[in-house]
């Protein structure tokens, strides 16, 4: 008996208003991909990767979302999912972050990924703060001098 062999995708949707929709349920996402593929690859390629197809985790406040596809299927999904430009009639991109053999290694890469995203959005928020002790430091010399 021969082993059914998975791949994994990382994904990430990000938005054209960079907006999150966190209504967006992980139904939504996976007909999302099904439509996707259908309308790139026809019935043939729809018919071959639902069989394999299978959303193992999705996110709607991060974007992030794991994709199990057989590994023969690799390659079709990755271009299915890349081809999406559209997602409840708002302008969106599907970028896939990670393609690995276990699920354990798109974990430990969306860790790292969010971990990175937080630090970031973290760093603009204490420039601003830095600026506005700066303009109050003045505003109290300012105030200091006759």
């Amino acid at each position: 008996m021969v082993r059914f062999k998975n791949r994994y995708l990382l994904c990430e949707v990000r938005y054209g208003d960079e907006r999150c929709d966190s209504g967006y349920t992980h139904k939504d996402f996976y007909d999302l991909v099904r439509d996707s593929i259908a309308l790139n690859f026809g019935d043939l390629g729809s018919g071959r990767l639902s069989v394999s197809l299978g959303i193992k985790y999705w996110n709607a406040i991060t974007g992030l979302a794991v994709l199990r596809i057989a590994r023969e299927d690799l390659r079709t999904l990755w271009a299915a999912v890349s081809l999406i430009s559209y997602i409840k009639a708002r302008k969106a991109r599907v970028q896939v972050l990670h393609c690995a053999g276990t699920i354990r290694k798109c974990e430990e890469r969306a860790k790292r990924y969010l971990e990175d995203w937080m630090r970031e959005a973290k760093q603009p928020l204490e420039k601003r703060r830095r600026a506005v002790l700066a303009a109050d430091a003045v505003s109290e010399l300012q105030a200091m001098q006759p």
